[in-house]
């Protein structure tokens, strides 16, 4: 088990850690960076933005709603518990978020449980490699060792962009339905 100084070390992030902007073919401004609290309007727009099969993919429900306490949650999350990462678009001055990638820490400490949702107008522009790594930087950081997420097995799409990461996929003890995607994080660089 970490010592509070170990955890105290592994939660604080230089922003070389977190951050990372580019610029896409097409001349749109991306940046990668940490969510914070005063990011949740912008978040509570991306959620209610999503297409209803990205609702059910990402929350169970094509009509999930999130409460406010939820985003706020989502939005402020403790360190040593989850890490949160957005990619945000910039024009006009203005950040609109286009994608979105969190992990929450195991109670082993060793391992994490990943989420991620890319807006549907930005998919298949490597948004989410991009989040991924980033999480795996970030969880390596923290001494996480294993990195594994719950995806439904009707989402094709997620699973195939996974086990292009490396990912290895088994059914869940609930069954066939959902598929339980894992990587050691020191294959993910």
């Amino acid at each position: 088990m970490p010592t509070t100084a170990t955890l105290t070390k592994q939660t604080e992030f230089s922003e070389e850690q977190f951050s990372m902007q580019w610029v896409t073919a097409a001349g749109h401004a991306l940046k990668l960076r940490h969510i914070c609290k005063e990011d949740s309007f912008k978040f509570t727009s991306f959620i209610k933005n999503l297409s209803s099969i990205a609702h059910h993919f990402r929350f169970g429900s094509s009509n999930y709603k999130l409460s406010q306490v939820d985003i706020l949650n989502l939005c402020n999350p403790l360190p040593n518990e989850c890490i949160h990462l957005i990619i945000v678009l910039r024009e006009d001055d203005e950040e609109q978020i286009i994608g979105s990638a969190q992990y929450v820490i195991q109670s082993d400490r060793h391992r994490c449980e990943f989420s991620i949702i890319v807006a549907d107008d930005w998919k298949y522009h490597g948004l989410g490699l991009r989040l991924i790594n980033g999480l795996a930087k970030l969880g390596r950081v923290q001494g996480i060792k294993e990195m594994f997420g719950r995806i439904l097995s009707t989402n094709q799409e997620m699973i195939t962009f996974v086990q292009e990461l490396g990912f290895s996929i088994t059914d869940s003890a609930e069954g066939s339905w959902l598929k339980i995607a894992t990587i050691d994080l020191e294959s993910i660089r």
